[in-house]
């Protein structure tokens, strides 16, 4: 199941990008409004440190802005930052360090450029300057995220607050609440400490208040988007039913709506362990949705916890030759095998689930720019442990906590050791 969505490219937290097309789209102003763009739309998810999602975003702006995208423009990108490093704007080094992953230094940047302009604002006080200050403020906290300092980017957030009437500038209040209700709710998620949870449930009130701006009937987009990660926080302290209400609130106010689709589906089969319940909602969205290429894989999941082991294993296998040589579906081609060859082992066919797996250390060692396996196999490994007639079960425990591993490496030799126990028999 799907840690963390793609799909949260998709919505831009600022105007720059949808703004009118410029006279020239690599001018130094443009493509730093993009950069900047990115960054505080990216440092909700890990998206930023995929390479492939940087080219997704900018491809999609410059179509927006009616430059051709087939030609490689990495070199435009590169000699941006160039001259942002030699000049003297911290603001563009900030800029520059995000774009070659290095969060902790952007941070600082953002920070010196938003203190410069707080001393000139005791000085010169004029709105302009102050949205200046905002805005790095804001930067500076996507970066502090980024570098999962989240604890530094809650009190940028609130510093950057400070500077914001909610009576003046309600929408921008309530953009920078919303995302001050991500850090926090994030920062909880992240820490073992037990009072960490009290930092989710003011993450759920903060995302209250943005709501009381962001209303379903005016901004429903917006609502939506915080909605949705209300959703997410309630489940994280337990209220499942407050969780599965909001997102059916949401597929009520938009039925295509994809995140809360499988974040619903997901809720379902790992908190709930009713698989049964996931199938019927992602089996009723492929339906209207057919070209889903990640709701199929999920679905493939969902029949492996339902028992369904040949359904599982075809639709796997056929998955699998589809994303094949796809980059951007390279995590989801060894979920895929790992799932045709669970079925397989539960089929008594181990010799051919020792095939699958010595292919899924093939595709696994060719794959550039793999590190970790971003995919939760909670809901499965539940079914496994209640499942005490589930054939060879000891050596699906053994794949699938080889795939839950993490990095590649410990999932390779993970893998290749479950293959070659496979391969010397009973």
């Amino acid at each position: 199941m799907v840690v963390a969505t793609a799909a949260a490219l998709a919505v831009l937290w600022t105007t720059a990008a949808s703004a009118a097309p410029p006279s020239d789209v690599w001018d130094g102003e443009s493509l730093e409004g993009f950069f900047a763009d990115y960054l505080v739309d990216s440092a909700r998810t890990a998206a930023w440190r995929d390479p492939l999602n940087f080219t997704w975003a900018l491809d999609t702006w410059l179509r927006e802005h009616g430059v051709p995208t087939a030609e490689d423009h990495s070199p435009k990108v590169s000699g941006w930052i160039a001259g942002a490093r030699a000049g003297d704007d911290p603001r563009r080094k900030g800029l520059a360090d995000f774009l070659e992953a290095k969060p902790d230094t952007a941070a600082g940047h953002f920070g010196e450029a938003a203190a410069a302009g707080l001393a000139r604002l005791g000085k010169e006080p004029s709105d302009a300057l102050l949205a200046q200050v905002v805005r790095n403020l804001e930067l500076q906290a996507g970066a502090l995220y980024q570098a999962e300092a989240y604890g530094e980017a809650a009190e940028v957030l609130r510093q950057a607050l400070g500077h914001v009437s909610r009576e003046a500038a309600p929408q921008r209040w309530a953009d920078l609440r919303d995302r001050l209700g991500l850090v926090l709710h994030t920062q909880g998620r992240e820490s073992s400490d037990p009072a960490a949870a009290q930092l989710v449930r003011e993450a759920l009130e903060t995302y209250r208040e943005v709501l009381t701006v962001r209303s379903r009937e005016e901004l429903p987009a917006a609502w939506i988007e915080t909605r949705e990660r209300m959703a997410t926080a309630l489940a994280d302290v337990g209220d499942l039913d407050g969780a599965v209400l909001a997102y059916q609130e949401i597929l009520a106010e938009d039925p295509n709506n994809k995140l809360a689709t499988h974040d619903l589906v997901r809720l379902y089969h790992n908190r709930f362990k009713d698989s049964g319940k996931a199938v019927e909602v992602m089996g009723d969205w492929l339906n209207r949705h057919p070209g889903d290429a990640v709701g199929r894989i999920v679905l493939s999941e969902l029949f492996f916890a339902t028992g369904r082991f040949d359904v599982c294993q075809t639709m796997s296998n056929a998955l699998v030759q589809a994303t094949a040589g796809i980059p951007v579906l390279g995590h989801y081609t060894v979920v895929l095998y790992v799932y045709e060859a669970a079925s397989l082992l539960a089929l008594e066919a181990p010799s051919d689930a020792a095939q699958v797996i010595r292919e899924a250390v093939e595709s696994l060692a060719a794959m550039d720019g793999f590190s970790r396996l971003e995919w939760s196999f909670e809901g499965t490994w539940s079914y496994v442990q209640k499942t005490a007639d589930l054939p060879r079960r000891e050596e699906i425990t053994a794949l699938f906590e080889a795939a839950a591993a993490g990095d590649r490496d410990r999932i390779v030799a993970g893998l290749a050791k479950v293959a070659e126990t496979l391969a010397k028999g009973p």
